[in-house]
């Protein structure tokens, strides 16, 4: 049974369901994305969990890799910038990031609150924000408005 994903943000609940509904629809020669649209909070009143990463770096070593997107003003950055380097998404990865093997983390130089994800304050910014994420993952192909 796939786990609920009702009631708050729960990050670690939808990539897991995510890593699993994934697995069973792979395609060889055919990429994978997860876009992690979020506040960047677990839920309202339980804190991060620490599995949220892990997921992100489980999916990458699938070769899914997460874009995430902050939308609200009230985003964890320190989190999401874990996420997006955990996903091979960050921007500046090369220098931003620290990879040995599949798992990625913050290089130690990086700073934790400025922002490696996609911010998106409101509906336009989210719109903007989606556009980027498709102008990476979509070669060659328009997008309709």
């Amino acid at each position: 049974m796939s786990p609920q994903l009702d009631y708050g943000t729960p990050i670690g609940a939808a990539l897991q369901s995510a890593l699993g509904t994934l697995a069973k629809t792979k395609t060889a020669g055919r990429k994978q994305y997860v876009l992690l649209v979020t506040d960047g909070g677990e839920c309202c009143s339980c804190g991060t969990n620490a599995n949220d990463v892990a997921l992100a770096q489980q999916l990458a070593a699938a070769g899914v890799e997460t874009f995430v997107v902050g939308f609200g003003g009230d985003d964890d950055p320190t989190l999401l910038n874990q996420l997006a380097c955990a996903g091979h998404t960050a921007s500046s990865f090369a220098t931003s990031c620290t990879c040995t093997g599949s798992s990625c983390t913050l290089s130690a130089n990086t700073s934790p609150t400025t922002p490696l994800y996609f911010k998106a304050s409101d509906g336009p910014a989210l719109e903007a924000a989606l556009d980027g994420i498709a102008t990476q993952t979509c070669c060659g192909c328009t997008i309709p408005k």
